[in-house]
């Protein structure tokens, strides 16, 4: 782990990364975007944001304009941060990309407004597909080179984070998530990482033992293979 003293921390990814910060730090949780690729990001708007009002919970309803809008990008631009914290667990969610060719996420979030009843998208771009693969390597280039520009490729750390087969209970994720579904996952994202790993410094990229790799049933957002027991918040 690099050994930086931070108190401005930025987090694009996921819980993997934003629950480290539930236990007690000495940083300030700048801003957290989540339930987003870097296939999106740089995608213009894709607009329809007003659907995202029909979700219950503000903090989901800005996470989605934020995806629509491409304010990702944008904060990207103008925040000013210490730590750039990135994980890649939010990639295994499709594509959407509308009639204007401009691209959304597939999230939970986005399908919970039922946009996908009264909207006709026709193409849906699956994750890990060859189509999937070619928007994230161009957004992810347009994401190094922002970085470069504000001189800022230095504090991005990448948590080279996986899915786990098992929990701390001794208990798999079937019949919802197969071991073979885990595989899958995790040799997606090890292209993703060997992607991501020629831009940055060794030093920048978090990894762990794969005993920590552990879930949890009781986790406090319940049981997925992507959400951890203690021992790894606790590390991290």
């Amino acid at each position: 782990k690099k050994n930086i003293v931070a108190n401005k921390v930025f987090i694009l990814g996921s819980c993997v990364s934003r629950d480290i910060f539930n236990f007690p730090h000495n940083h300030e949780l700048k801003r957290y975007c989540t339930r987003t690729s870097f296939a999106s990001i740089f995608s213009s708007q894709f607009g329809f944001e007003t659907y995202a009002n029909r979700l219950a919970s503000t903090f989901q309803s800005t996470m989605l304009k934020d995806d629509l809008l491409k304010r990702v990008k944008l904060y990207l631009e103008k925040e000013e941060f210490d730590i750039l914290l990135i994980d890649f667990m939010d990639e295994r969610f499709n594509l959407i990309k509308n009639k204007h060719n401009a691209i959304a996420s597939k999230s939970n979030e986005f399908i919970n407004t039922n946009i996908l009843d009264e909207q006709n998208f026709t193409d849906e771009i699956l994750s890990n597909s060859p189509e999937y693969m070619r928007l994230w390597e161009e957004g992810w280039c347009q994401f190094i080179v922002l970085m470069k520009q504000r001189k800022k490729l230095s504090q991005v750390i990448l948590n080279k984070a996986y899915w786990s087969y098992q929990t701390i209970q001794n208990t798999d994720y079937s019949p919802n998530i197969s071991r073979k579904n885990i595989q899958s996952m995790n040799k997606f994202l090890d292209k993703l990482y060997s992607i991501a790993e020629k831009s940055l410094p060794k030093e920048n990229i978090i990894s762990f033992d794969s005993s920590m790799i552990v879930g949890d049933e009781k986790h406090r957002w319940g049981k997925t293979p992507y959400h951890y027991s203690f021992d790894y918040y606790h590390t991290a």
